[in-house]
C-alpha cells in the first residue's frame, strides 16, 4: 500500500513524541535514535512531496500536525538544555588536544573558535506574575517553550524584565513561502490588546 504524504507527516509526529518520551526518562542514545529516524523520514517526505500535493482539507490536517511536532520539539529542547558556554569550553579543549599532536608535524597549526552570534534563551518561570498577567488577558492557561530565538532573553537577562513571547500566528507558517497569520488570530490579538489597554487603564 502507497504511503500518502499526510502518513509521513503522522509518522514524524509519531516519531517525535517517542522522541518527548524518552527524553523525559533522559534515555539520550534513544532521542539520538530517534532524531535519525525522523530525519530519514523527513527525507522521504521531501522526496514524495515533489510529485504530490496536498489538497485543502489534507493542508489543515498538516497544519494541526505540525503545531502538535513544534510544541513536542519545543519541549524536547526544554528538558536538553545546554550551556553554551559550557559546550563552547569542551570544544576547545578538544581542539587544544588535536593541535598538541598536529602541531608535532605541521608547528604552524591552528583551530581559531570565533562565536559570531548569541543571546541567551528565554525561561520565564511558568507561575510568574507576567505568565499569569498574560494567561489573563489571552484567556488561556496554557504556556509552551518555543524552538525559535526571539529578543525575549535579552530583554529578561539583560535588562531584568520579566517576560513572555506571545501573539497571533504560529511558526508552522512563518518564515516559509506563502506564510500567513488567519484573521481568527489577528481577532484574538485584537482583543487581547484592548484587554491590556483597559487594565492600564485601571492601573493593572
Amino acid at each position: 500500500m502507497e504511503h500518502t504524504l499526510l502518513d509521513y507527516y503522522k509518522a514524524i509526529e509519531n516519531a517525535s513524541q517517542k522522541m518527548l518520551d524518552a527524553a523525559r526518562s533522559e534515555n539520550w542514545d534513544q532521542v539520538v535514535h530517534l532524531e535519525g529516524a525522523c530525519t530519514v523520514l523527513i527525507a522521504q517526505l521531501r522526496s514524495k512531496a515533489r510529485d504530490k500535493a496536498l489538497d485543502p482539507e489534507e493542508r489543515k490536517e498538516k497544519t494541526r500536525i505540525m503545531q502538535r511536532i513544534l510544541r513536542t520539539d519545543a519541549e524536547i529542547r526544554n528538558l536538553a538544555e545546554d550551556d553554551p558556554q559550557a559546550l563552547l569550553a569542551r570544544i576547545r579543549v578538544q581542539a587544544d588536544r588535536y593541535l598538541q599532536v598536529i602541531r608535532k608535524d605541521f608547528s604552524e597549526a591552528d583551530i581559531a573558535i570565533e562565536v559570531t552570534n548569541s543571546y541567551p534563551p528565554l525561561g520565564t518561570d511558568p507561575d510568574s506574575a507576567v505568565t499569569r498577567l498574560v494567561q489573563s488577558l489571552g484567556r488561556s492557561d496554557t504556556t509552551i517553550k518555543v524552538a525559535f530565538g526571539t529578543e525575549g532573553g535579552l530583554f529578561s537577562t539583560q535588562l531584568g524584565v520579566p517576560t513572555v513571547v506571545c501573539g497571533p500566528g504560529s511558526m508552522a507558517q512563518g518564515h516559509k513561502p506563502d506564510e500567513y497569520v488567519e484573521v481568527s488570530q489577528i481577532e484574538r490579538c485584537d482583543a487581547m490588546l484592548a484587554t491590556l489597554v483597559d487594565r492600564l487603564a485601571e492601573g493593572l
